[in-house]
């Protein structure tokens, strides 16, 4: 027999044997028992999906468990990988698909003298006094003249108005609308809530807090609103559409629900809260190596320009140009005349080169109508397959904005800085929404500033 055959014949043989291996392994695994430790229980669904408690599996390891059988291959291939995934998934999901904070509500399950203290740490004092939320030596009130030393009810205590005639608490509602006008929501409720002391719950599910860090305010289900306006605690509802100067100063005494309404306003915090807005909208480290990649392929592109002022183009067309009901309602498309006529008053106030860079629902009306204007002028379109988070997080990385209508660009241009240039024209005089806003918007919507410049 010549060495070739003896060979093949070998190679035969090995392939065989590897096959028999591989199916004894799958039949040995698929047959392996299911096992649930007796010390674990499945976390509550009716929260949310999103929640987890794995700490009660802390304790028990499932591999030496005799019920459980795993194959020699399992546990040699997949153990540290799975390990190794674990870590990194865990951290990745709680960082950026957070849990409720402060989600058992202290009340429901801590002694009285620790619940009044919890509370008193969420607000300050009408004289400014502050107390340290990591100082648990704080000793219990005591009880008025003429009552027992026994601990008061839940609902005796949630029923006690605070000294200084604050709310304490803030829950703002389930916004309507996209993006841009929960970004005036939480904006709004959030400058009531600095200016009135209070601490703000929103729901945990809002997309604001997926895409931006934010960890300066708590975050509710529905089931802890529930648990919390069961538990006796008196909740009073307030509704606005536009700016209230009054809800600067509240004067209830418990907890207040801000409606969701349509406030569209940049008003509650421009003057004393900006600040505190530009720190609460930083996005989430995602959308900056995403942001951080096209802007880098911009300047490589670009590299032999020099020094180039980048300038973001927000068109939004989508509803407003081709939804029957939208424009019936007195919504309009902002039309070619404005955004060339804008791109000229930006070629008389920087120099070029100029990138224009623009986001926009209607790619094909854009790449039609907006052409480079003159030399050393460039336009860019955001990538395709872009969320809206990711559109806007390169809009406000421009030097400067041109926007059409909408909270969306509002708040593109806002967080970019640099000159604003707005339509003026946005609704149909006369209609639903043009009514709607000479009423309310016109003069709240837009910032009375110099680089806030106003085109029809």
């Amino acid at each position: 027999m010549k060495i070739r055959e003896v060979n093949a014949l070998l190679l035969q043989l090995l392939l065989g044997l590897t096959a028999a291996f591989l199916v004894v392994m799958i039949w040995y695994t698929s047959n392996t028992s299911s096992y649930i430790p007796s010390g674990y229980i499945k976390p509550p669904y009716e929260y949310h999906k999103l929640r987890r408690d794995v700490s009660q599996m802390s304790d028990i390891d499932i591999s030496q468990s005799p019920d459980v059988r795993t194959s020699f291959l399992t546990r040699t291939l997949f153990k540290k990988y799975n390990e190794t995934m674990e870590k990194i998934v865990t951290s990745m999901f709680d960082e950026y698909h957070p849990l409720t904070r402060n989600n058992t509500l202290p009340f429901m399950k801590a002694p009285l003298q620790n619940v009044d203290q919890i509370t008193t740490l969420e607000n300050e004092t009408k004289k400014g006094d502050l107390i340290e939320k990591n100082d648990t030596k704080k000793e219990p009130q005591k009880p008025p003249v003429g009552q027992t030393d026994q601990k008061i009810s839940q609902q005796e205590y949630l029923d006690t108005p605070r000294p200084d005639d604050k709310p304490r608490r803030i829950y703002l509602e389930h916004g309507t609308g996209r993006l841009g006008n929960k970004l005036f929501h939480i904006a709004a409720a959030y400058s009531i809530a600095m200016a009135n002391n209070l601490t703000l719950y929103v729901p945990y599910d809002t997309e604001v807090i997926r895409i931006f860090n934010v960890t300066q305010f708590k975050t509710y289900t529905a089931k802890d609103y529930a648990d919390f306006a069961k538990s006796g605690a008196k909740i009073q509802p307030i509704k606005h559409i536009s700016y209230n100067s009054s809800f600067m100063n509240l004067t209830w005494k418990y907890h207040v629900k801000l409606h969701k309404g349509g406030v569209q306003t940049y008003m509650y915090f421009w003057t004393k809260y900006q600040p505190h807005i530009r720190s609460l909208y930083v996005f989430n480290k995602f959308i900056q190596y995403q942001v951080n990649a096209f802007l880098h392929g911009l300047q490589q592109k670009y590299s032999k320009l020099g020094n180039v002022t980048y300038v973001g183009i927000h068109c939004r067309r989508g509803d407003r140009a081709y939804d029957p009901a939208v424009i019936n309602a007195g919504y309009k498309a902002t039309p070619k005349a404005y955004f060339q006529k804008a791109i000229d008053l930006t070629l008389t106030r920087y120099k070029t080169p100029i990138i224009y860079v623009v986001a926009t629902d209607d790619r094909g009306w854009t790449t039609e109508n907006l052409r480079p204007p003159g030399k050393n002028t460039f336009i860019e379109h955001t990538p395709y397959g872009l969320t809206a988070e990711y559109d806007m997080g390169i809009l406000s990385s421009m030097n400067h904005t041109i926007m059409s209508t909408g909270s969306f660009g509002w708040w593109c241009s806002y967080l970019a800085g640099g000159d604003v240039i707005y339509y003026n024209n946005p609704f149909v005089p006369k209609t639903t929404r043009g009514k709607s806003w000479k009423r309310y918007f016109k003069n709240e919507m837009y910032p009375k500033e110099k680089n806030w410049i106003s085109m029809g």
